[in-house]
């Protein structure tokens, strides 16, 4: 039986077979049990955002893993994801994010350079890459929308080290620190 979400159409799976492996790519290989928190935190993170249920969130992503539970996270939070095409053209890329008018854009890193192009002709969008920290430290501005870059929660620093990198990025003091360039809800 299909569950009421495809958000959690591996459920299933996931209790029968948590440490199964799933998705693979290159050296990653993602466990049901991964998988599922890593789309239960996408959606999360999406409804932290104000995304809500029938708001479009556009997917620009290469053949990447990160696609597919961010997909499902989407659909976890009720949210329409827009997969977007990137053998398409930029014009015919514009088009289809100007109308179907998504509240948040990922980019895949793999597609982080033809991403921002697009977003720099975008209406109402501002761009900025730096530091997450030290740029909300060094600034009063208030944001509607704070993304914190999504690190591959695989990378390490080094090949003798487990050290994850989102160690250093997502520590309260950074939440925390967000939260005081967050502007009140409309």
């Amino acid at each position: 039986m299909l569950p009421d979400n495809l958000g959690y159409i591996f459920q299933d799976a996931l209790r029968l077979h948590p440490s199964s492996e799933v998705l693979f790519q290159d050296d990653v290989q993602v466990t049901y049990t991964t998988l599922d928190e890593n789309c239960s935190h996408m959606a999360s993170g999406l409804q932290k955002l104000g995304v809500e249920a029938g708001d479009r969130v556009a997917l620009l992503f290469g053949n990447h893993y990160r696609y597919i539970e961010t997909l499902l996270g989407c659909m976890r939070c009720k949210a329409i994801g827009v997969p977007l095409n990137a053998r398409l053209s930029d014009e015919a890329l514009l088009y289809i994010i100007s109308d179907s008018e998504p509240r948040v854009f990922i980019i895949g890193k793999t597609m982080l350079e033809a991403g921002l192009r697009l977003a720099r002709k975008l209406p109402r969008v501002r761009i900025v890459v730096d530091d997450g920290r030290a740029f909300l430290r060094n600034t009063d501005e208030k944001y509607d929308l704070i993304i914190f870059a999504l690190p591959d929660s695989l990378t390490l620093t080094s090949s003798v080290t487990s050290l994850r990198l989102e160690s250093f990025l997502l520590t309260q003091n950074a939440i925390r620190g967000r939260c005081e360039n967050q502007a009140d809800a409309p």
